[in-house]
């Protein structure tokens, strides 16, 4: 299974829109927003659509920054920019309403992904 960060899922037009029915496309245009912007705009964007209390957008948060590479994790390099953005925001927007992210240690060894690889196969 290939897994891919905001950036990834843009490059590849494979980003919903946002505030739509998959709260991962709505959290990942935070995050993307977090990184290129700044995370000022990411919670602007979430509260003029209304999700700030949203338990769908808080579960998904949380669970999302629990299993996401910390910026230390360089291995995993674009995933680790998204955990910063939404940790940011986090902290900025949900610190009462999102506990911290208890990080595991994922076992699992790096692929390479080769050149020409079908993407709707990757994203399988």
């Amino acid at each position: 299974m290939t897994l891919w960060d905001s950036k990834a899922r843009q490059g590849k037009g494979k980003l919903g829109k946002f505030g739509g029915l998959v709260i991962l496309d709505t959290l990942h245009h935070a995050a993307l927003v977090g990184r290129e912007q700044n995370t000022g705009v990411a919670h602007a964007l979430i509260q003029e659509a209304g999700l700030m209390d949203d338990p769908t957008l808080l579960t998904t948060l949380e669970v999302m920054l629990n299993v996401l590479p910390p910026p230390a994790d360089a291995f995993l390099g674009e995933a680790a920019g998204d955990f910063e953005a939404l940790e940011t925001l986090r902290q900025l927007a949900f610190g009462e309403k999102v506990p911290k992210p208890v990080q595991r240690e994922l076992d699992f060894e790096p692929t390479t992904v080769i050149e020409g690889e079908d993407d709707e196969e990757a994203s399988e």
